[in-house]
């Protein structure tokens, strides 16, 4: 009956040893994770920034044209 109980234990403990380990690797993985994550966020606000001056410097050549076109001037 004695002999029972420590197999017992020993197993048990063997487990959660094995579970603290696979804890800590989760731990990490969570850690990198959250890192890429905010490195994707930063790239895609540069994205939109990027798109948003694109935007602008169109918008105002096409205002020029269009004044250009609306005065008759040539260019």
């Amino acid at each position: 009956m004695v002999k029972k109980k420590i197999t017992k234990f020993i197993q048990s403990s063997a487990t959660n040893r094995d579970i603290s380990s696979k804890l800590d690797e989760l731990k990490l993985l969570v850690i990198k994770n959250s890192t890429d994550i905010e490195e994707l966020k930063a790239q895609v606000n540069m994205g939109k920034g990027g798109i948003r001056a694109i935007f602008a410097i169109a918008s105002m050549l096409a205002i020029i044209l269009g004044l250009f076109k609306f005065f008759k001037l040539d260019i």
